[in-house]
């Protein structure tokens, strides 16, 4: 998918995480990260978002994920949801999420 907008999507609530992706063209990928587990467990929060990302095709983005205890599936639908936003496409292929 390519990243055209600016979109969002979750909450800022415990249990959940608010990614923001934007439009990162020919840059590659850029993942930020922040949040009370991201010094623990933010290699493995990186991990899973960027096998996400390269699930859903996305080569070029810029990446921001604000976690407040979110499991992994969570940040997965976070990210595919944002992806979609920004990519203008309305059916995420989930199948690929599996």
């Amino acid at each position: 998918m390519i990243i055209e907008n600016e979109a969002s999507a979750g909450t800022a609530e415990s249990g959940d995480a608010r990614v923001t992706v934007r439009p990162n063209k020919g840059g590659g990928l850029s993942l930020e990260l922040r949040g009370p587990s991201a010094t623990r467990y933010g290699e493995d929060i990186k991990a899973v978002a960027i096998a996400t990302l390269s699930s859903l095709g996305v080569l070029d983005a810029d990446v921001s994920i604000e976690e407040k205890g979110a499991l992994d599936a969570t940040i997965r639908a976070r990210l595919s949801a944002a992806v979609g936003r920004a990519a203008g496409v309305v059916d995420i292929p989930w199948e690929v999420l599996a």
